[in-house]
């Protein structure tokens, strides 16, 4: 008999939505603000608006080639130490557009910052919500998870524009690089060791368990040696 769907929304996958959820709002955010960046950058480093555009599409490239790499490391070791690593590129890349250099504009705001955005986007972040919802309710969830993420630009790219104009651009990368390492965090709320490596050792031990041979009653009644007859001497 099929549960009704309001049994199907545990509170393993309530907690997983919610912090799936936060992550890529955060990812998103991040990645939207760094255009704010451009031009305090040009005019404090003398970059050129192509230095910073070419990174920004380097970026890009680290972030769709990325992608199936932390697919299958999320798939091997879990959601929680693929996020945990992409927090610390993400804050690394960010120190390191902050220097204000070419190289620390391309290695980490283009390779470093396309990685990290490569584990925290959807194409990771969907897996883990899929594997705990039930077919009743998978759609929904995803769809929630990527409605939720799209709320991320609204929230911090203001609050990355009232940083550059408080502090500097360079203090307000270091802000940032503080909201990308809460992403770490909330990563300990994802459930230890659910993966695909894990879900096949359990399925594979469940169905070890029922290919057993169970020995049948008859057979057991039949082992059992006859009781031999008297024997009458005549």
């Amino acid at each position: 008999m099929p549960q009704p769907i309001a049994r199907q929304w545990t509170p393993a996958l309530i907690l997983c939505l919610v912090a799936a959820g936060t992550i890529l709002s955060l990812s998103m955010g991040l990645r939207q603000s760094l255009g704010l960046f451009m031009e305090p950058m040009v005019r404090a480093t003398g970059i050129t608006v192509a230095t910073f555009g070419f990174a920004m599409a380097l970026q890009n490239l680290a972030w769709g080639i990325g992608q199936p790499f932390m697919g299958a490391l999320c798939d091997r070791f879990g959601g929680r130490l693929v996020v945990v690593i992409a927090a610390a590129l993400y804050c690394a890349g960010l120190y390191m557009t902050a220097s204000g250099g070419h190289f620390g504009l391309y290695i980490g705001g283009g390779l470093l910052i396309g990685l990290a955005v490569a584990a925290t986007s959807h194409g990771v972040l969907v897996g883990i919500v899929s594997r705990l919802a039930a077919p009743a309710v998978r759609a929904t969830a995803v769809s929630i998870l990527a409605a939720v993420g799209s709320l991320g630009t609204f929230v911090v790219a203001p609050a990355a524009q009232v940083m550059i104009d408080a502090w500097s651009w360079q203090g307000a990368l270091g802000g940032l690089a503080l909201l990308a390492a809460s992403m770490a965090a909330v990563a300990l709320l994802f459930r230890r060791g659910v993966s695909i490596r894990s879900l096949q050792v359990r399925r594979a031990a469940s169905m070890h368990a029922v290919r057993l041979p169970r020995p049948s009653p008859t057979a057991h009644s039949s082992s059992r040696p006859l009781p031999s007859s008297p024997v009458v001497s005549s």
